[in-house]
């Protein structure tokens, strides 16, 4: 059976659905690995907040948007696995994505 404690940290912090996509510390390196991308690719300032996270909607762009959805989704995978977030594993899936948005839309 698996443990109700968060396997991601050293906080002993039970692994309830908050904790694993907003508190706990693995989490919150990757959410500000990926506001720091947001803000480099789009050239503006956000602040990512457990509003966006879980709320999903934002009044910045579909592409924050799509990457929080796509971010919480390589969260439970990671979770899954047993595995920390890893952001250069999610830029990956972000550039596949556009990749796939773009051979749709010329299609």
């Amino acid at each position: 059976m698996d443990s109700p404690i968060c396997s991601n940290c050293n906080l002993k912090e039970e692994q309830t659905v908050h904790h694993l996509y907003w508190e706990c510390p693995s989490t919150q390196r990757f959410w500000t690995l990926i506001q720091s991308w947001y803000e480099v690719n789009t050239n503006s300032v956000i602040s990512l907040d457990w509003h966006h996270v879980f709320l999903g909607h934002t009044t910045e762009t579909p592409l924050l948007d799509v990457a929080v959805v796509l971010a919480k989704y390589h969260i439970h995978v990671r979770k899954c696995s047993h595995e920390e977030p890893n952001f250069h594993v999610w830029r990956e899936q972000i550039k596949n994505w556009r990749t796939f948005e773009k051979y749709h839309a010329i299609a």
